[in-house]
């Protein structure tokens, strides 16, 4: 079995994780669907990238969320369950959709400039990129930024490896989401802490 035929579930797998990620407000489906999101994007990256290679995105996808997940249950903020109001879903849902209306257009147009990439890679790459820098623009919080730096970093990824293929640049761009998700655990242990003290 090729592995183009894993593009197409990879995509769903990718659509349903990030809006899952994007729309929920419990810690624990964002850190699940994030890990999930990551079985997607590995399996967009492994039509350009060696499977070798593929797997590092997915094992620092995945230790990125095991830090993030770590310093939840450990802050005293897993106790804090935020309620969100119908209207704010209604508008963060609307926003999700004319992202997903965008990603669309704008990765046809990649397909005409660009046709090295296969649609459900420029598809999935825009769509993380544009959820991420959504979602990091209604974020206030070290762990939502978080979660949103490496949504954006996977689309970049996924566009990425389909231009060059680099054992150097897997070991780079997998240091780069460890550090993301290091500097997350910072922000959310730091704001417990100063928290605590107040």
């Amino acid at each position: 079995m090729e592995i183009n035929s894993f593009a197409t579930p990879s995509l769903i797998i990718i659509f349903i994780a990030v809006m899952t990620i994007f729309l929920s407000r419990n810690w624990r489906w964002g850190l699940t669907s994030l890990g999930i999101m990551y079985l997607g994007v590995f399996g967009l990256i492994a039509i350009s990238w060696p499977t070798n290679l593929a797997v590092v995105k997915l094992i620092s996808g995945w230790l990125a969320s095991s830090v993030l997940a770590i310093t939840q249950i450990f802050s005293t903020q897993k106790s804090k369950q935020v309620s969100q109001p119908t209207s704010e879903f209604i508008f963060w849902a609307f926003s999700a959709i004319l992202i997903i209306i965008i990603s669309y257009s704008l990765s046809s147009s990649l397909l005409v400039w660009l046709p090295i990439f296969e649609f459900q890679q420029s598809l999935g790459g825009i769509l993380l990129m544009g959820m991420g820098l959504l979602s990091l623009g209604f974020s206030n919080q070290g762990f939502r930024v978080s979660m949103s730096l490496l949504i954006f970093l996977a689309g970049f990824e996924i566009l990425y490896a389909a231009v060059e293929a680099s054992v150097l640049v897997a070991g780079l761009l997998a240091v780069v989401n460890l550090g993301i998700a290091l500097s997350g655990a910072y922000l959310i242990v730091s704001r417990t802490e100063e928290k605590q003290t107040s």
